[in-house]
């Protein structure tokens, strides 16, 4: 028997932010133990002069016998027609049997994850005292990772910046009144990252376009990069003392693509796992001044131990729909 959970299904469990952290961050210890199995993504567009891509992500975690085959959208445009950006499914396998386990609605999982791994990045890698978070990003993924870090962190100050300046503001506003701290909406990229403790890069781009300013990155601050496509410039690297990944994906996708294909990052340089920063077997960091980049491209094991999270509350509370195939 297979069960499925929509979207309102898994609002309905709404798994509390330290179930999620204490999934996520198994897969990610997972993942760098070699205890994972990770495909690469498959990614393609489906209707040419657009800006969507739809990517097929797969991999297993043998010892809990479980297997994934997840497809997730990056839809952009969708956030203006009140629509998740990243729509898709999930679909859980039991390896011993094949079986389908769970057919599970991938938007909120990703988002979840991706947001969660974002916090677990901002907890575990940047400096003692790091008070000020600032933001590219204000819907979606970004805007989960603020909520995280603000529940798990001692902030000072949020800073925001977002294309859509009202959505910005209003943002702010929500922010500031839920979390009692300064929330500020800026009008660049600039004013919002300048001199702030933790960076993140949340913008959903459409291309590789280099608009993140590394003049502001101060010493010992943490950047944290996600999503298909890169906002780095090609000197990046001149400006970062320590590099951690999830995993190490030599497909020129991502915040570090063009870095990879140009030769100017490379598999060497990586100086941990966050799996391994996790269970502390890396380091963070070595001193208080070092600067830290932080890029994740998402892990399958964690979509694993999350959605399976989710089926065990699922059944539970005896919420889903019970199919047969």
């Amino acid at each position: 028997m297979t069960i499925v959970l929509g979207e309102a299904d898994l609002a309905a469990i709404a798994l509390p932010d330290d179930v999620i952290r204490d999934v996520v961050e198994a897969g990610l210890v997972a993942q760098a133990t070699g205890r994972a199995i990770a495909e690469p993504t498959s990614v393609f567009n489906p209707t040419p002069g657009r800006d969507d891509l739809i990517a097929v992500i797969r991999g297993a975690l043998p010892d809990q016998h479980l297997a994934l085959v997840k497809t997730v959208g990056g839809f952009p445009d969708n956030a203006d027609k009140g629509l998740p950006s990243n729509p898709g499914q999930l679909t859980l396998i039991e390896t011993e049997t094949g079986q389908v386990s769970g057919l599970v609605s991938a938007a909120r999982i990703t988002t979840e994850r991706t947001a969660m791994v974002s916090a677990i990045g901002a907890q575990r890698l940047a400096r003692p005292g790091a008070k000020v978070l600032a933001c590219i990003g204000t819907r979606g993924v970004a805007l989960q990772s603020i909520h995280y870090i603000a529940r798990a962190m001692q902030l000072s100050e949020i800073r925001l910046h977002g294309r859509n300046s009202a959505v910005a503001d209003g943002t702010a506003i929500d922010l500031a009144r839920l979390y009692d701290i300064p929330v500020k909406a800026c009008s660049n990229w600039e004013s919002c990252l300048d001199g702030a403790d933790i960076m993140i890069d949340g913008t959903a781009l459409a291309g590789n376009t280099p608009l993140f300013p590394l003049d502001v990155i101060k010493q010992g601050a943490l950047v944290i990069a996600y999503g298909a496509y890169s906002a780095m410039p090609s000197n990046l690297m001149s400006r970062i003392d320590r590099l951690v990944v999830d995993r190490w994906v030599e497909d020129g996708r991502g915040a570090l693509g063009p870095h990879m294909q140009s030769g100017e990052v490379v598999a060497a340089q990586v100086d941990a796992l966050i799996g391994d920063v996790v269970q502390s077997s890396a380091s963070a960091r070595d001193t208080d001044t070092d600067t830290v980049f932080f890029n994740h491209r998402g892990v399958a094991a964690c979509d694993i131990c999350l959605a399976n999270a989710y089926l065990s509350a699922a059944q539970h509370r005896r919420l889903g729909t019970t199919v047969s195939f």
